[in-house]
């Protein structure tokens, strides 16, 4: 291979696993002075579980010690791990970052992407569902080779076989077969993390502990290697780390396929949507220099904001079979994908070659904390762009999602698909007259199926491409006066070219 592993400089901490005659460890701060070394980053599963962290507390008593048989299991194989690989420092994040400092946290979060670029290699407890469980242990029957007796020309011999499944080395992602339980079961519940996409994608090294066997990847070349020394094209793993590229609107197209990916993966909490993509944002930005807003690009801005919800499969003849996506309370904008827990619909409006309908009249994200790309407190982008008003209903209840849009004071009415972000409610706006108006905004609960449903809203015209036009379905915000937040996705929008439009210049929030 043609990967080289060079030095680079470490962490601001490290774990120690060369303590000379004990098992035991302690935490270390480098330093600036110490220059650079090589070490171990472990790519893990919390799981729910309490474990062992490092606080402003137990600072100093790590720095000195911490004890063998203190560690969790999955904190233990890895150390071993590098004892073996003669590589003395380990990076793990619960003992490496302090966990009650809101300011380290920030800081640290912000580098995560960088530390497990740099590592010498990034182990992936894959197998491992929270730190108690070893992911060096004894493997399924089912996946070690049989053994066969051959005979040829009087010679006998003994062969081992095993089955070489494509399925095996898929990771993660439920597709429309709903076969995501299958995939996590090949894989490893690892592979259903949001923050561990992150460490996958960006580690120029990985090997993978999973249920299965071993799966080593590296960006250095096209192959997936496995432990029987075969190799795999990298098609057949949907998160294989590679650099991204430089060349034109490229680095948007894996941005948002990363972001998809992301997006079908599961987070303990809400607020770490954005920072859990932080070292990714920060490599496309590198990359193209445009300016990142709350996860989306101001360069490619048209085409950004006309993201989808993915609602294939949320029901299938009166039965729910996956949760429709919800609103979540994160301080992301309405128009970044960040605002909602759910997957996102898989084509991307990048591959799209027309022109933007929009102008951008100015942007504002207030961030949490020190990381630009970070968690965000609130963030809002003011555009010019031609609007048409309408109206959406849902006439009867039912459990599809089937709503439709038409244009007001048309004749003969033409309806526009929509693509909901989530399940819709009626609700009521205070105008600045002091009147009320009848809208819309999205359900904060998992509600099965859809009210009936009436209200006015506004369809942004944002983008057309190939005599098509593609818009955003806003309406008057109930919480932020003079306002507007998005609903939805609509297409098919050149239905209404010929319909009265007018120009405004409106604030998303």
């Amino acid at each position: 291979m043609s990967c080289n592993a060079v030095k680079t400089p470490l962490p601001t901490r490290v774990i120690d696993v060369e303590l000379h005659g004990t098992q035991d460890v302690k935490l270390h701060e480098p330093g600036a002075i110490e220059g650079t070394g090589r070490y171990i980053a472990l790519s893990h599963c919390w799981g729910g579980h309490e474990i062992i962290k490092t606080t402003t507390t137990n600072l100093t008593a790590m720095k000195k010690k911490i004890c063998w048989d203190v560690l969790p299991r999955t904190f233990r194989d890895v150390i071993s791990i590098a004892r073996e690989l003669q590589v003395r420092w380990v990076w793990i994040d619960s003992l490496c970052i302090l966990q009650d400092d809101k300011a380290d946290w920030e800081i640290e979060a912000a580098q995560m992407g960088t530390y497990y670029q740099k590592s010498f290699l990034t182990v992936a407890a894959a197998s491992s569902p929270n730190p108690a469980t070893s992911f060096i242990c004894h493997r399924n029957p089912v996946h070690l080779p049989n053994e066969f007796r051959i005979t040829y020309k009087n010679d006998a011999h003994q062969v081992k076989v095993r089955p070489l499944l494509r399925e095996r080395y898929v990771a993660y992602k439920v597709d429309k077969s709903n076969k995501g339980e299958e995939y996590e079961h090949k894989f490893g519940p690892l592979s259903t993390r949001a923050w561990c996409w992150q460490e996958n994608s960006l580690s120029t090294r990985i090997v993978h502990y999973t249920p299965t066997g071993l799966v080593f990847e590296c960006q250095s070349d096209n192959e997936v290697h496995v432990e029987d020394r075969s190799r795999l094209p990298t098609s057949w793993v949907a998160s294989l780390p590679q650099a991204f590229s430089n060349s034109g609107n490229q680095p948007f197209v894996q941005w948002y396929k990363l972001v998809k990916t992301n997006s079908e993966r599961s987070l303990t909490f809400a607020t770490d949507k954005l920072p859990a993509i932080g070292g990714a944002a920060e490599r496309i930005h590198q990359i193209t220099g445009s300016v990142y807003l709350a996860g989306l690009w101001k360069y490619v801005i048209a085409q950004d904001l006309l993201w989808s919800a993915d609602v294939w499969g949320i029901e299938k003849v009166g039965a729910f079979t996956r949760p429709p996506p919800i609103s979540t309370e994160n301080g992301c904008p309405s128009w970044s994908w960040a605002s909602l827990t759910g997957r996102l619909e898989d084509e991307s409006n990048f591959n799209l070659s027309g022109h933007s309908l929009i102008t951008v009249v100015n942007t504002e994200v207030s961030l949490r904390g020190p990381n630009p790309f970070g968690q965000v407190s609130s963030a809002s982008i003011t555009l010019t762009g031609s609007t048409i008003p309408a109206t959406i209903s849902t006439p009867i209840p039912t459990r599809y999602y089937n709503y439709t849009m038409r244009a007001v004071q048309t004749y003969p009415s033409t309806w526009v698909g929509v693509t909901p972000d989530t399940v819709l409610e009626n609700c009521q706006v205070q105008l600045p007259n002091g009147e009320f108006e009848a809208t819309l905004r999205r359900s904060h609960v998992k509600a099965e199926g859809n009210r009936p449903i009436f209200g006015k809203v506004y369809c942004l015209l944002v983008y057309e491409d190939k005599e098509e036009v593609y818009g955003l379905v806003l309406v008057k915000s109930d919480l932020v006066t003079g306002a507007y937040t998005r609903i939805g996705y609509a297409s098919g929008c050149s239905k209404w070219n010929a319909h009265k439009k007018e120009i405004m210049t409106i604030t998303l929030v």
